[in-house]
Parts: C-alpha cells; sequence; structure tokens
C-alpha cells in the first residue's frame, strides 16, 4: 500500500501517455535505451514528483510531530498544488483526463480521501514541506527529475512497526499489499534485488533490483533509468526528439513537450485530443491523436476506433470497461475499493 496520492495518481498520468516526472513501486520502468530493449511507449518513471528535493532517502527516526493534519485537509491542499502544477508545465496531459484544473483538483482530492482510514492524520511538518517543494517546482525541472517527499502520518513507526501504506512508516518504507497489512521496514539501495521484504526507497522502482530515477546529463545504466522525456544514449541522460525528430516509439519523442511517435511516418508529432464521437486510433500506427477528458478510445484491434464516454461512479462496469478517473470496476460498479486498516 501507498501513501493515498501516489500509485494510483501516478498510473493515471502514465496511462495518459504524457506522463511528468512520477515514479511508483507499482510502475516498473523501461530498460534505459543503450541497455535493454525498450517494449513499453511510456518513459520509464516519470514520476519523481511524488519523492524529494531534499536529502531525505528514507530515514527510520520516528517523525516528530504534535501537530497534524486531517485526511481531508491534506488532500484538498496537495490536490490542489498537483493539478496546479500539471496545468503551468503539463496543459494538454491535464486535458486527457479533466475539463479545466479545478474539476483536476476534486477528483484528485477524492481519490486522495479513499486512499487511507478517514481518521488518518499526517505531519504537518511533511506537508508543509510538501507543498513548499511543490510550489518550488519549474517546469524544467520535469527534466531533472526532481521530486517532493510525501508526507508521513503522525508518529510513523519505526522498522518492524505495523502498516497499512508507506505514510505509517517513518523510512516511508512499507511491505503491505491493497488487502494485506506490512511491516515497516529500512529501504535497500540502489541496484540491490528488492522484493518483500527487501524495499526500495519510497523515490526508487523495483523491479527485480532498485532502481534509480535520474534526469538530464545524469549517468544511466540498468539501475539508473532517465526519467520522462530523457532518454539513455552512451551512459548519460539526453533530451528525448523534438518534432520531426526521428522515432519507433513514443519514448523517443520528447512526452514533456506534447509529443508522441507517428509510427507511419517514423517522426515525433504533437498529440492532437479529439472528443466524445470523434475517430482515435486503436492499436494502429499514424498520427498521435488521443481522447479527451472523460473519454476513451474503443474499438476493434489495429482499427480505428470510436472515443466514449468513461463509466461514471456507480455506474454499472464489466471489467473490460474504464471507469473514471481512479476509480475500478468492483463488484460490477465503478468506484474505490475500501482503504486497509491496520494495527
Amino acid at each position: 500500500m501507498h501513501t493515498p496520492f501516489d500509485a494510483r495518481l501516478l498510473a493515471l498520468l502514465i496511462a495518459g501517455c504524457l506522463s511528468v516526472a512520477c515514479s511508483s513501486s507499482e510502475v516498473g520502468p523501461a530498460a534505459p535505451a543503450d541497455a535493454a530493449p525498450d517494449t513499453d511507449d511510456a518513459s520509464p518513471a516519470d514520476a519523481k514528483l511524488e519523492a524529494s528535493l531534499d536529502a531525505d532517502t528514507g530515514s527510520d527516526t520516528p517523525v516528530d510531530a504534535p501537530t497534524g493534519v486531517p485526511l481531508a485537509e491534506y488532500c484538498k491542499s496537495y490536490a490542489e498544488a498537483y493539478c496546479a502544477f500539471y496545468a503551468k508545465c503539463a496543459p494538454l496531459l491535464l486535458a486527457t483526463l479533466f475539463a479545466d484544473p479545478s474539476t483536476c483538483s476534486a477528483r484528485f482530492a477524492l481519490i486522495c480521501s479513499t486512499g487511507a482510514p478517514t481518521a488518518t492524520v499526517y505531519s504537518r511538518s511533511d506537508i508543509d514541506a510538501q507543498l513548499a517543494c511543490y510550489a518550488s517546482l519549474t517546469c524544467d525541472d520535469r527534466y531533472q527529475a526532481k521530486t517532493c517527499a510525501p508526507p508521513r502520518v503522525v508518529a510513523a513507526r519505526a522498522s518492524g512497526g505495523s502498516c497499512a501504506q508507506a505514510a505509517d512508516c517513518a523510512s516511508r518504507a512499507c511491505s503491505a499489499t491493497e488487502t494485506v497489512c506490512g511491516t515497516c521496514a529500512s529501504p535497500v539501495g540502489t541496484g540491490a534485488s528488492c522484493g518483500a521484504p527487501a524495499l526500495c526507497a519510497y523515490d526508487a522502482v523495483c523491479a527485480g533490483q532498485c532502481i534509480a530515477v535520474v534526469g538530464l546529463d545524469e549517468a544511466c545504466d540498468t539501475t539508473k533509468v532517465c526519467t520522462n522525456g530523457t532518454l539513455c544514449k552512451a551512459g548519460k541522460c539526453v533530451k528525448a526528439g523534438g518534432v520531426g525528430a526521428a522515432c519507433k516509439k513514443g519514448s523517443d519523442c520528447d512526452v514533456l513537450q506534447d509529443l508522441d511517435c507517428n509510427r507511419t511516418s517514423g517522426s515525433c508529432e504533437k498529440v492532437t485530443l479529439v472528443g466524445a464521437g470523434e475517430d482515435c486510433p486503436w492499436f494502429t500506427s499514424g498520427p498521435p491523436i488521443k481522447c479527451g477528458h472523460g473519454t476513451r478510445c474503443q474499438g476493434p484491434t489495429g482499427g480505428t476506433g470510436k472515443c466514449v464516454a468513461v463509466k461514471a461512479d456507480g455506474e454499472a462496469c464489466a471489467p473490460s470497461d474504464q471507469c473514471a478517473p481512479g476509480a475500478s470496476c468492483l463488484a460490477g460498479k465503478c468506484g474505490f475499493a475500501s482503504p486497509l486498516s491496520c494495527p
């Protein structure tokens, strides 16, 4: 289990194919360009915005926080800061999921509030640091893989303590799953084997071993993957292709500039958004066209699809249906799973 605002939200952004620096242990990275074949259009770890601009790498010292922030208050503040950043730096990505920043904030606050028990109280100092970090980020920081540490709960537990999510642990490392309580642990380092009980730091990715996410001009290899908008070439992260650059897959193009690969022409092009009822490519080559907020592409494999409405919360659904951002099809209806609560 993760902090209430990490894995599901990051998955949303990555699913938008235009993710901006966000990484989660549930989202495995593609290999660096000069290390192993890249079979996924999404860049490996466009998600370090959920980690930290400071040097905190997972201390096991319990959080000393005499005052706390209730879950609902935290979720509202975080959602507003998060959506404001994406509205400024990735407006097309935002438009693939939401009508406007206020809709984004309301939805993300709802998603956040379902990720932990209602009575959860977070460290005010952790939250202040996180929000200050977000306020300081520039759009160019996305290429540098700069990150903002997620908050922990008041009286977060030391190694060996029971946990339901990373936020329960002083180290921000918890072995819990979505349905089974876990144990807090000190994270292992980059390159170390991982998988419970060996856990990576919150700003790394577990793919058999802990993988660090690095930015523009940093060294890269099989244990250090380049963040979105950059590629690993000759052991160094360089900017991905601009408009007109040659490409074979989406990650060859600078997704941070709203680019994707036109596999027919073999060149990077700006993504075009279309609305409900309009044509969209369904596992085909050609110009990069994506369905806008509230819709998804549905059609025959290898043919032209149509943008259709996603299912609303509470609406009947089948496993193949796509629910509104953050929700899943559970017991035949779109909604949210109950958060795990551990002693």
